[in-house]
């Protein structure tokens, strides 16, 4: 269980996922599975990924929300994927970051464990 009540995007620790593109031209398949709450607070949890520490949302990814007051883990949000085309044949590392508007946001809510996985796909 990872929780933060930070209004900006903070970095989920531990939860992230290298990969070494091959090509310039490969691009990188990012999935991201986990379970968010938001209590005590009358704003949304919210969870998305990023390249090293740039938040892939400024990119036009739309990050995932957790409506505040609820008690429950969702699942039917809590799994997404984003296509990235990092233009690099080094070593690159994504991570999930999360904030909450209001109140306290938990990653991997109810004891779930949360996955990330990178895949290349060739260019």
């Amino acid at each position: 269980l990872l929780s933060t009540t930070s209004a900006s995007f903070v970095e989920a620790s531990g939860f992230n996922v290298a990969i070494t593109p091959s090509a310039t031209s490969s691009k990188v398949l990012v999935m991201v599975s986990t379970t968010m709450n938001n209590s005590g607070g009358a704003g949304n949890a919210n969870v998305t990924i990023a390249r090293g520490s740039s938040v892939l949302q400024a990119n036009g990814f739309a990050f995932h929300s957790q409506a505040s007051g609820e008690s429950y883990s969702f699942s039917s949000s809590s799994a997404f994927n984003y296509l990235d085309s990092p233009n690099t044949t080094s070593a690159t590392t994504y991570k999930v970051y999360f904030s909450a508007e209001g109140g306290t946001g938990k990653l991997n809510y109810n004891n779930a464990v949360g996955t990330i996985t990178a895949m290349e796909i060739a260019g």
